[in-house]
């Protein structure tokens, strides 16, 4: 599966640039790859803490700066923290979402639950806001070709056709980024059908 929405190579060169345009570029990224999402909160962590990091040795260098100042100090502290901090926050954000999605992806496509009724009922999230989450995963293509039946109150997931080689042995792989389980040939390599991370089976 192609890599989907801004590649990781431009996100990377945004947060060096310029952190907030990095942060704005990730935001984008996460909003179109669901792989991205699953992964985008371990990252937005590591970089906080590098920020941190950064505000400790910008004080230490200042401490020990002939003619120290306080004032001469505070604004750059304000900028670093300020970033440290709205990457936190995002992290947790982005976090949530995701952990949201796995279990969505688990309900619906690992245990073919399609009553949105059900979907609420199981993860006590009231219906509406499920269905909020549905579709926005739908519209991201995070269900591909998944549609919502009103009357029936449905999220309707068509099942990808699957040949098998009968020379061939299948394990059940369970995707350690969305969740999603497929058979995939003993020895192979495919990828998830949801959020394309590589899937080895044996």
């Amino acid at each position: 599966m192609k890599e989907s929405g801004i590649p990781w190579s431009i996100v990377v060169v945004g947060f060096v640039i310029f952190w907030p345009l990095g942060l704005l570029l990730l935001i984008l990224k996460v909003r179109s790859d669901l792989k991205a999402t699953m992964v985008a909160s371990g990252i937005l962590k590591v970089l906080a803490w590098i920020l941190i990091a950064l505000i400790g040795a910008f004080l230490t260098a200042a401490l020990f700066e002939a003619g120290f100042r306080v004032n001469s100090v505070v604004a750059g502290f304000l900028v670093l923290m300020s970033g440290a901090l709205a990457l936190l926050a995002a992290a947790v954000f982005i976090k949530k979402n995701a952990n949201v999605y796995r279990r969505f992806i688990s309900i619906i496509v690992n245990d073919g639950v399609s009553s949105i009724d059900e979907i609420s009922r199981l993860t006590r999230i009231p219906y509406e806001k499920v269905r909020q989450y549905l579709e926005r995963m739908i519209s991201r293509n995070f269900l591909p070709n998944a549609r919502i039946s009103e009357v029936n109150r449905t999220v309707v997931v068509p099942r990808p056709g699957v040949e098998h080689d009968p020379e061939l042995e299948y394990d059940i792989v369970s995707c350690k980024n969305c969740g999603a389980n497929k058979e995939v040939a003993v020895g192979r390599i495919e990828a998830c059908n949801f959020c394309g991370s590589k899937l080895k089976a044996g």
